[in-house]
């Protein structure tokens, strides 16, 4: 059940309190690379509730939209890759202004961990790291030398979300 309330946390506080950018990474893909795509799966303990998330050569989608958008590559949804992360990557408009929530992922065996660059819990070190814009909460100059940096020394995997590959 932890579990469970910690994927919940998470994937909400993915579309409330997200670290948001002036733009997206630009290493952007046309496709999503064969070692990301295929149905992946978080799941409690008990078996009880469990949330999928597909993934195909142009699409994301998950099983409960309420958590988050899902679609097509396209305008507002990209796909960059980093040094060592890809970064999943929404568009939209605050304030009469379009910002970017970038999410990292990074696959290792049949595991994909998604990440969520949460404000208040990177408070302090996101300002290392980044450019603040002024007029605007948590959000900041996109800069993809520093965004590897920060993803690298600050995101750990037993603070993201694990998704098991249950099939290609």
């Amino acid at each position: 059940m932890n579990k469970l309330i910690s994927f919940i946390t998470l994937l909400l506080s993915l579309a409330s309190c997200t670290i948001r950018f002036d733009r997206f990474p630009s290493n952007v893909k046309a496709d999503f690379p064969e070692e990301l795509r295929g149905k992946y799966l978080f799941t409690n303990r008990q078996d009880k509730d469990s949330t999928y998330v597909t993934i195909t050569s142009n699409s994301i989608r998950f099983s409960d939209n309420k958590i988050m958008r899902s679609g097509g590559l396209s305008d507002t949804i990209k796909l960059a890759k980093g040094k060592s992360f890809y970064y999943l990557c929404f568009g939209d408009s605050v304030k009469n202004r379009f910002v970017w929530d970038v999410y990292p992922m990074k696959s290792v065996g049949k595991k994909l961990y998604f990440f969520a660059l949460d404000a208040d819990y990177y408070k302090k070190p996101i300002k290392k790291y980044f450019q603040p814009i002024a007029g605007f909460e948590d959000l900041f100059e996109m800069n993809e030398t520093q965004l590897d940096l920060f993803c690298k020394k600050k995101l750990k995997n037993k603070t993201a979300v694990r998704l098991i590959k249950v099939n290609p």
